[in-house]
């Protein structure tokens, strides 16, 4: 494990939320960047092992865009893990949960990244939530619409708690930074 990856992942998580905040003036989307700012201030490090899963060898392909920021350099150290409720395997898709390399109190953050031609299964949660799309386009129902919605990177995705979400990607690969907060966030942590 390289010695400064929980600072190029503390680095990393701080230029999405910036870029999350320069790009929404909601107030909800607003006092979550906030929350997880600070978490990120007094983040420390916890040890982990970077597992050998099959999706890690595609985490770097993904579509150049100019808010991938420093994710070359975490991208095969950090650590991934399969969706819980896709591809147990993880042969096209896989999280990171940064709360299994930090700790961040009552926000969980990471990484989700689906290869081309997947679905993430519609679902819900009572934490709210924000998806920042960080490469590729895909098709998102989110926020309470009834149906999909086209995304690329740049785009902040808000879901309030319980709002039905869900992910389709076409030809290309998709990342997205998410975070989740407040009182039932911690259930759904690694």
């Amino acid at each position: 494990m390289k010695l400064s990856i929980h600072d190029d992942l503390i680095q990393f998580s701080k230029q999405c939320a910036n870029a999350i905040s320069a790009t929404s003036t909601a107030d909800l989307i607003q006092d979550g960047v906030t929350h997880l700012g600070s978490r990120l201030d007094s983040a420390t490090p916890k040890d982990f092992i970077p597992p050998n899963l099959p999706v890690v060898s595609q985490v770097k392909n993904v579509t150049d865009s100019p808010f991938l920021f420093n994710y070359d350099e975490i991208a095969a150290d950090i650590k991934w893990r399969p969706s819980p409720r896709a591809d147990f395997d993880a042969e096209v898709m896989a999280l990171s949960s940064f709360n299994e390399m930090l700790k961040l109190g009552d926000v969980v953050a990471g990484l989700m990244f689906m290869t081309p031609n997947q679905i993430y299964p519609e679902h819900r949660h009572s934490p709210q939530e924000v998806y920042f799309v960080l490469s590729g386009s895909a098709s998102w129902l989110y926020g309470g619409n009834k149906e999909y919605q086209q995304q690329q990177p740049g785009d902040v995705i808000y879901n309030h708690p319980n709002d039905l979400h869900g992910m389709k990607t076409g030809n290309e690969a998709l990342l997205a930074f998410y975070f989740l907060w407040g009182d039932a966030a911690a259930k759904y942590s690694f």
